[in-house]
């Protein structure tokens, strides 16, 4: 055991190993997610019809609650933003879906949804969000569930 060298410790193995393979994984990481990251505002965001985007379009960003209940602590709400929405269904249960919008036009009234998933097996959507006025409605696709929501002042 005296003569082991050091490279030959099945532990200085390990850790060495764990020195290439993070910074690798991690680079990997950065350049697959890197052309999904908006740094800047909607105004310098290159809008192209039909495709998936990060910005969610103006009219449906900010907060929506169920029947109005905007002041609500247990309300229903949905929070729209780039890349994604967060929803509560009580004081303490929040969630947060990731993924990207699909729109015609920054002033579309019919956005579709889909989650961000590691491995993106399909082109379609899982929701279609409708927007007249003050009223949003969220279809889910794969449960069949709508619900509507309406818009709360900011």
């Amino acid at each position: 055991m005296a003569d082991e060298k050091w490279y030959q410790n099945p532990v200085a193995k390990a850790g060495m190993a764990a020195i290439v393979i993070i910074p690798a994984i991690l680079g990997l990481l950065m350049l697959f997610t890197e052309s999904d990251l908006k740094r800047a505002g909607a105004e310098a965001f290159n809008f192209r019809p039909g495709e998936w985007v990060n910005p969610a379009p103006q009219q449906i960003k900010g907060t929506w609650a169920k029947d109005g209940r905007c002041q609500d602590d247990d309300s229903l709400l949905v929070i729209f933003s780039d890349g994604g929405y967060r929803w509560r269904t009580s004081r303490t249960d929040w969630g947060f879906a990731r993924g990207k919008y699909r729109y015609d036009s920054p002033q579309a009234y019919r956005v579709f949804f889909r989650l961000q998933r590691l491995v993106q097996t399909s082109e379609d959507p899982d929701q279609v969000i409708t927007v007249s006025g003050s009223i949003l409605k969220k279809y889910n696709l794969k449960g069949g569930t709508s619900e509507t929501y309406e818009k709360c002042r900011s």
